[in-house]
């Protein structure tokens, strides 16, 4: 089963917000309730207000600021919670926020959320950072896109991409967390405003959409949102999609869930590399309650205008491995059910031989925005963490530096590096020939097993360094990685 993810159910209705841990589709709450929530806006807009594991500590998001977890180590329904930063003129009457995103600058991690400041309506931007010390805002709006709410967000090359509404169509911006600017960006996005959902594929941004009742394949290139020759998909019912769609990686194929042409069930498409015309899966991955007649299925739900599917990734109960696990809802409705399907790659059935592997929870409770994410929206008590503080080129290596943290004082933790080329999930280790302390006083020495860092303190204020031997991994210059450090016991 999936590893547990963190929702939060903040707004909707006047409130305070809630935390809580799924394992599958089994909610559970954490800690007491926090914040202010948002007092209007329903589920539709459920994807990217949530909670982030960051250097060891829980975050979650309000409509008044970020909170913070008095103790992660715990899992108590009595567990309080403190407002880390009170945001700036927030917009109280809808959500108009993305975050908790984690991004790296100056090789060093970062959370970051964006939000709406309610001067200019649907205009105006502000953003608040904290690098694990200390947290820092916009001392002023920023005037961007006219956007009323995000409903699609991707981390790409440490730059934070949202798709949203406004009107009857979409707009799109990024913001820089390293030069703190936001961008409109030109796009093609038609008028079905919530259903839009992106994905890095081969180190390049694509996003689904819907124009002309066509579902439609799109990269960020050269600044802008453009059409993919030949990525154009199958054609769909008119209308407003209020649910959402999804798109995921394997590394080898992307892949889009969206509605059939009568939108009276599913359908899966899969690219290649070449992003031609995409194959059509629907018959050989989803069962046949979730296809429609047109896909020789069965679907009796009616038009799935209001249907949600959420890819989320998992790397947490085995780093080698990147499991996609998808939640499924027939309404964003509060009070509606999720379903639980594991994806089994393009050639056999989802979930347990097309049938759910787990139900339960509720669609208003928002699921993480950055659904294939390096393990900050997976948390359980007393989980350990750790994450890159900086990189520098030595003889041979790069030498990567890290931290860790949730069990200070002794010795006795592993950690290992996984990595892999072109934004894919990181889920090959890394070849290491050096390790060692840079800062700090750890209750050991670390010493190097096979590329593995052993005896590793799991003390924040340790900083160890694990020299990387990239060309033995196959990298050269100018190639582009992406690592993750994983501590285990």
């Amino acid at each position: 089963m999936v590893a547990p993810l963190l929702f939060v159910d903040n707004r909707g209705a006047a409130g305070v917000c809630t935390c809580y841990r799924y394992v599958g589709t089994t909610p559970s709450q954490v800690g007491t309730t926090f914040g202010v929530r948002w007092p209007t806006y329903t589920s539709q807009t459920a994807v990217h207000h949530g909670a982030a594991f960051f250097q060891g500590n829980l975050y979650a998001l309000a409509q008044d600021g970020v909170y913070v977890k008095d103790d992660p180590t715990t899992d108590n329904i009595a567990d309080t919670w403190t407002q880390a930063i009170a945001f700036t003129n927030s917009d109280t009457a809808k959500p108009r926020t993305s975050g908790l995103h984690v991004v790296y600058i100056n090789d060093a991690p970062v959370l970051v959320v964006v939000f709406g400041d309610p001067a200019g309506i649907d205009n105006s931007w502000r953003w608040v950072k904290f690098d694990g010390t200390t947290w820092t805002q916009a001392a002023s709006a920023t005037t961007a896109t006219g956007m009323g709410e995000i409903h699609a967000v991707a981390v790409y090359r440490n730059v934070i991409h949202m798709i949203g509404s406004s009107g009857s169509g979409s707009n799109a911006m990024t913001f820089d967390p390293a030069s703190d600017s936001f961008a409109t960006i030109a796009e093609v996005f038609g008028t079905s405003q919530y259903a839009h959902c992106m994905a890095v594929f081969n180190d390049r941004l694509f996003g689904v959409h819907n124009l002309g009742n066509v579902c439609r394949l799109v990269e960020f290139a050269g600044g802008s949102w453009v059409d993919v020759p030949g990525g154009v998909g199958l054609s769909i019912v008119t209308g407003n999609y209020f649910g959402k769609w999804a798109l995921w990686t394997d590394g080898t194929y992307m892949y889009g869930m969206v509605p059939s042409v009568s939108a009276h069930g599913w359908r899966v498409l899969q690219w290649d590399s070449s992003l031609g015309a995409p194959t059509n899966l629907t018959a050989t991955v989803l069962p046949s309650s979730l296809r429609s007649t047109t896909d020789g299925g069965t679907y009796g739900g009616g038009i799935i205008q209001n249907a949600s599917v959420f890819a989320c990734g998992d790397q947490d109960t085995d780093p080698t491995v990147a499991d996609v696990w998808l939640f499924m809802a027939t309404t964003y409705t509060s009070g509606t059910p999720y379903s639980l399907y594991k994806w089994n790659g393009p050639a056999a059935l989802v979930g347990n031989a097309g049938v759910a592997d787990d139900s339960g929870g509720d669609r208003s409770h928002s699921i993480p925005s950055t659904q294939l994410s390096g393990g900050e929206r997976i948390w359980s008590a007393g989980k350990l963490d750790a994450w890159v503080s900086g990189k520098v080129a030595v003889a041979g290596a790069q030498r990567t530096k890290f931290r860790a943290a949730g069990a200070a004082g002794a010795a006795d933790k592993t950690v290992k590096l996984y990595y892999n080329s072109d934004n894919e999930p990181p889920i090959l280790q890394a070849k290491l020939t050096g390790v060692g302390v840079l800062s700090g006083s750890p209750a050991g020495s670390p010493s190097l097993g096979t590329n593995a860092v052993l005896n590793v303190d799991a003390d924040p204020t340790v900083e160890y360094y694990a020299d990387w031997n990239l060309t033995a991994d196959g990298f050269t210059s100018g190639d582009r990685a992406q690592l993750k450090p994983v501590v285990t016991v």
